[in-house]
């Protein structure tokens, strides 16, 4: 029995996929997490949870290429379900002069 190729079909998108897509951008979670480290320092389950950013660690490294200059201390902090795991905790101390 031979295949036959589907059609290429155009999707629709919804109209709200757009400004998630926006929202949870790579520089949005930056912008996020330099804002939330302005005021103190966040743990990477505190960044998961409280500011949606998935890859805590990652969009740190990016805002140390950036010039920003941020400490990690290395603590012990439970999750939601009480284990506790060995996370990172980062400190804002100098912003990059733009």
């Amino acid at each position: 029995m031979e295949k036959r190729a589907t059609p290429n079909k155009e999707v629709a998108r919804p109209k709200t996929q757009s400004k998630y897509y926006k929202f949870n951008s790579a520089k949005s979670q930056r912008e996020r997490g330099l804002v939330r480290l302005r005021k103190n320092p966040a743990t990477t389950i505190e960044l998961r949870r409280e500011e949606d950013i998935m890859m805590p660690a990652a969009r740190v490294f990016e805002l140390r290429a950036l010039g920003h200059k941020i400490d990690t201390i290395w603590i012990e902090q439970p999750t939601e379900c009480g284990r506790i795991h060995r996370v990172a905790q980062y400190v804002l101390v100098e912003e990059a002069t733009v």
